[in-house]
């Protein structure tokens, strides 16, 4: 099992961001910065943090819209999903915006993170599993609240669709099959590279 850490850079401790990683040793960790957040004042010494425990790190900024962090987020998610077959998502529901984290989770658990593409392309050996856990503090000591994040892949695509955060106006829904056309090349892509020994 790889462990995917999804971390939004908060005003929060620097404990609170990296807490969890002992427990769940990552594979890799994707971490999000809301645009313009103050919070970018953590990201240099968060990313020194990473560096110094050898964990590679995806750092990405992100809007401000839910519907757009959820569009940034499924896109990772998709890609990951092509980078290896075993994967547990972790999402550190104790930093940044409610917001960003919110839509980060909701694009964990939509059947969109990869689970389509696998099924259209016959891949049964992909799996995911999720988590959200919360590093909490008291008297000085750190300990880590996990939960399952329950996935939406067994509801049928018409569903999924329907539950997208998007308004009902056509050109928004146009927008958005524009640009997950994409993370089905992306994950195909992948795909291949493993195949041919490219990627591991």
């Amino acid at each position: 099992m790889r462990n995917i850490h999804l971390i939004v850079a908060g005003n929060e401790s620097i404990e609170k961001h990296i807490g969890a990683l002992n427990h769940f040793k990552p594979y890799k960790v994707a971490l999000f910065n809301v645009d313009g957040d103050v919070e970018s004042e953590k990201i240099d010494e968060l990313m020194q943090r990473f560096n110094s425990m050898k964990i590679e790190v995806r750092k990405k900024n992100i809007p401000t819209r839910y519907g757009e962090i959820f569009l940034k987020a499924l896109s990772e998610i998709a890609g990951f999903r092509g980078e290896a077959k075993d994967i547990l998502f972790a999402v550190n529901v104790a930093t940044g915006r409610k917001l960003a984290v919110a839509a980060i989770e909701d694009a964990v658990r939509s059947p969109l993170g990869g689970d389509v593409i696998c099924e259209e392309h016959g891949d049964p050996e992909q799996s995911r599993h999720a988590i959200r856990y919360e590093i909490v503090e008291k008297d000085g000591a750190f300990t880590v609240n996990i939960a399952p994040l329950q996935s939406t892949s067994g509801i049928s695509m018409n569903t999924a669709y329907e539950m997208m955060p998007f308004n009902p106006a056509k050109l928004e829904k146009i927008d958005y099959y524009r640009r997950i056309i994409p993370l089905q090349l992306r994950f195909l892509k992948n795909r291949w590279q493993r195949r041919l020994g490219i990627r591991k």
